[in-house]
């Protein structure tokens, strides 16, 4: 395989994962549904064996594809971390992590259309000053969201877009399929250009915030290797 270092070689590695992106969109969205009706609150993320839960359907989502290799590391009795791993040189890692848990779902009934886990498609409405509108099957609510955020909304060309409603939508299963989207296609770009990264790509799915440090260090220091970086796929509001 030839390294993806030179300027050509990127040029046509972005190509690719962007044709890859596209292509595996809709199984992404079909899988952040899944994980959404599949309930993972703090302390119960799951056995990756248990196919049920969110590690074993993240830990299943993995199995077969071409240039990714998978572990799996117990944190704490049923509560497993799962990572997907693009191996490269083992001197260079750099890990991806997006924790797994969400918080409590709260009073079923005052979720909008369907409870918090039905992963219902709505749309969400930038009103101004910090405060949107949540629109789900013709109920809507609205709620002040962080500054941060308002910023994030201000500087969009767009004042609407198409959401997908439950617990963990935003914090944090959106995050965990986006990196769980850019690791596969990722991995499926490197191939089909027949590349290799100069290092190793370790993405980490843990198990709770305060677990993830502990997680994603075994991840790397259990195979031998040490991050010289990481990215944390995070959301920063409940949603």
């Amino acid at each position: 395989m030839t390294p993806a270092g030179s300027p050509s070689a990127r040029a046509e590695l972005t190509a690719a994962l962007t044709t890859e992106v596209h292509r595996l969109e809709d199984t992404a969205i079909g899988f952040l549904r899944e994980l959404i009706r599949t309930p993972s609150v703090s302390g119960d993320e799951g056995d990756y064996l248990d196919f049920q839960s969110v590690a074993g359907k993240l830990w299943s989502s993995l199995s077969g594809l071409p240039g990714i290799d998978r572990e799996a590391d117990t944190v704490f009795p049923s509560r497993d971390n799962v990572m997907a791993i693009i191996p490269g040189d083992r001197a260079q890692v750099f890990v991806l992590d997006a924790h797994t848990d969400t918080v409590p779902a709260g009073d079923p009934s005052l979720w909008l259309d369907g409870g918090p886990f039905a992963a219902t498609d709505g749309e969400v409405v930038w009103l101004g000053d910090d405060r949107v509108r949540v629109d789900i099957q013709g109920q809507s609510v609205e709620r002040t969201v962080r500054r941060r955020l308002g910023r994030l909304w201000e500087a969009r060309d767009f004042d609407r877009a198409p959401i997908i409603y439950g617990r963990g939508s935003f914090d944090n299963k959106g995050p965990v399929v986006v990196a769980w989207l850019a690791t596969v296609a990722l991995a499926s770009a490197l191939r089909t250009q027949n590349l290799q990264l100069a290092g190793t790509l370790v993405t980490a799915f843990c198990c709770g915030r305060r677990a993830r440090h502990g997680g994603h260090s075994s991840a790397c220091l259990g195979s031998g290797q040490l991050a010289r970086s990481a990215w944390f796929a995070a959301a920063t509001s409940h949603l």
